[in-house]
């Protein structure tokens, strides 16, 4: 059973399980019942609907309906305290509708709107990249607040750090000023329109659950929320099972500063290569630097590696302008800040790596572009698997303006002099999706391999030849920093030792097996490892089954022989074994 209170400490939670059909009054906590969501007024009551996502009930708004839960109470503490996260089990049901998720009476502090398709923090209703949330579909959304004290750079100074996960994936995220945030009132939350009966923003949804935690949950927690709760909903995290996932590290250009929503380019590049929500993970943020990313990704980076069965191929990190201009970093500090973080991917078990050069801006030399973008292509291939010139191609970099022509002319592309239209997004997507699928294969998933010895047949009674476990540097062990113990277990026999320790310096180990009888062994191992997928379990045959198997397939072989049908012979009993050098159990002679 899915146990919310695992992720981050929890204020509430707010489950449609028990709800009874008909307009919903009053919706308890699960584990506090002076914690409610209440509406007195029938009219204005969403209305429970039984037979939704693996047969759960559902909370139907259908614009106009709206819960209040009391500032005084638990919810109160989310905005009269510090940072704080927000998991919704939801399907928004009218395409494009402008919503009230979450939110005060009277402020905006926090607030969760939907509209055009993009759900996100309101954040002064400006210039922010949303998560692009399909109309009709169930999914899983995680917001994040966390009141931040490390500025991103030296010029700005936001206060918060907001980010949106979708089926497990960041895929958006802000650096917002207090000014943007707005101030925390002290009126009653709200959930359904912006401000009461009547109100605006009247959502279109159907809620299975919303959890409120007390605290900005890490990606890694997210994830692994996400993951559990999707097993509730009789399904499993799209990451879970996909051949590929990518992760996008940047500034306000990877975010996707004032694209239309779903056209940044880290999601039309996930769009291009047909990826499902929940594989892409965008970590761009307006205004961060290499040095911020360097300082303050790779705590983030390493545990949501530990927790994911695949390792996300690494594009980026994306920074000039904001390290250049606005903090005054040089450019070889700014190359060496780069190659710190990604070294630090590859420490944590990263998987591939697609290093970006910058574009063209109207701020800053390009001829100090044109150095980093040197340095990056004369030594890329020790910190990375390939590198997108961005600075080479004459549609985006170079020289301010690009010297593009036709579709391609640079005010097409840009919106300003340093950030893109979605014309502009969706040219650089093209361009990295073409060096993505030329990238040579990279590290498998975070698994082990099992070799067992040759031949594979075991003798009873008498252990075996020692089986191997093994796991090449880095590639099982998504942290440097602890090993992992392999559990066998035995079916049919017995092993020794039980378990093998793997490290992330790559290493192996072995065991041995001893059957107890005649029959198979089934071997199944386990790691109990987040983030390690376990080798598959095998079957092993010992010499008295395999010569029994032949045995029974050569007696089905002679009584199908047209000789002994001619016979007349319906049964056929074999004892012994052929002469020496026969190759059969059952030699033609005996016919």
């Amino acid at each position: 059973m899915f146990d919310p209170r695992k992720y981050a400490p929890l204020l509430a939670a707010f489950e449609s399980d028990n709800l009874s059909a008909g307009g919903v009054a009053s919706w308890a906590d699960r584990y506090n019942a002076n914690t409610t969501w209440v509406q007195a007024s029938g009219p204005y009551q969403p209305v429970v609907h039984t037979g939704g996502v693996n047969g759960l009930p559902l909370v139907r708004f259908a614009g106009g309906q709206y819960l209040t839960s009391a500032y005084s109470g638990r919810l109160g503490r989310l905005v009269a305290g510090g940072g704080f996260s927000i998991v919704y089990a939801i399907s928004m049901t009218v395409p494009g509708s402008a919503s009230m998720l979450f939110g005060q009476l009277t402020s905006l502090f926090g607030a969760l709107y939907y509209g055009g398709g993009g759900f996100g923090p309101y954040l002064g209703g400006g210039g922010f990249n949303n998560a692009n949330v399909p109309s009709n579909t169930f999914c899983l959304i995680g917001v994040t607040f966390d009141p931040i004290v490390d500025n991103l750079e030296t010029s700005a100074q936001p206060t918060w750090l907001v980010r949106v996960y979708l089926n497990g994936a960041c895929v958006c995220s802000s650096a917002a000023t207090s000014a943007q945030m707005g101030t925390a009132g002290t009126t009653d939350l709200i959930t359904g329109t912006l401000n009461g009966t009547g109100g605006s923003w009247q959502l279109n949804a159907d809620i299975y659950s919303q959890y409120f935690y007390e605290r900005p949950m890490s990606p890694a927690q997210m994830y692994a929320c996400h993951r559990d709760l999707m097993t509730k909903y009789g399904s499993v995290l799209p990451a879970e099972t996909a051949s590929e996932t990518l992760l996008f590290v940047g500034d306000s250009v990877c975010a996707g500063y004032r694209a239309t929503c779903g056209q940044d380019y880290p999601s039309q590049v996930g769009a291009l290569r047909g990826m499902p929500l929940g594989t892409v993970w965008n970590f761009g943020v307006s205004g961060q630097t290499m040095e911020s990313m360097e300082r303050m990704l790779p705590s983030d980076i390493a545990g949501l590696l530990s927790v994911l069965k695949t390792r996300p191929t690494m594009i980026g990190p994306y920074d000039w302008y904001n390290s250049r201009v606005n903090s005054g970093v040089s450019e070889p500090n700014i190359y060496a800040h780069m190659t710190a973080l990604l070294a630090s991917w590859r420490a944590a078990g990263g998987g591939k790596t697609l290093v970006l050069t910058p574009m063209a801006d109207g701020a800053t030399s390009a001829t100090e572009r044109a150095a980093l973008a040197a340095s990056v292509n004369a030594n890329y291939a020790s910190y990375a698997n390939g590198v997108v010139d961005l600075n080479a191609d004459t549609n985006v970099g170079g020289t301010w303006p690009p010297a593009g022509t036709g579709a391609l002319v640079y005010t097409n592309l840009f919106y300003d002099t340093i950030h893109m239209k979605s014309a502009g997004y969706a040219y650089v997507a093209g361009v990295i999706n073409t060096a993505l699928t030329a990238l040579p294969a990279g590290p498998a998933l975070n698994t082990y391999t099992v070799t067992p010895p040759t031949p594979a047949a075991l003798t009873p009674g008498v252990a075996s030849s020692n089986f191997t476990i093994s796991a090449p540097a880095g590639q099982c062990i998504p942290s440097t920093s602890s090993n992992i113990t392999v559990a066998i277990t035995c079916t049919g026999g017995t092993v020794s030792p039980a378990s093998v320790t793997l490290t992330p310096a790559g290493t192996s180990g072995t065991f041995a097996v001893t059957p107890s009888g005649t029959g198979n062994v089934t071997l199944a191992f386990s790691a109990n490892a987040p983030g390690v997928a376990d080798a598959p379990s095998m079957t092993i045959g010992t010499t008295a089954s395999a010569a029994a198997a032949q045995l029974a397939a050569d007696v089905a072989t002679v009584a199908s022989h047209p000789e002994w049908i001619a016979r007349g012979k319906s049964v056929l009993t074999v004892t012994g074994s052929a002469p020496a050098g026969s190759g059969s159990s059952i030699h033609p002679w005996i016919l």
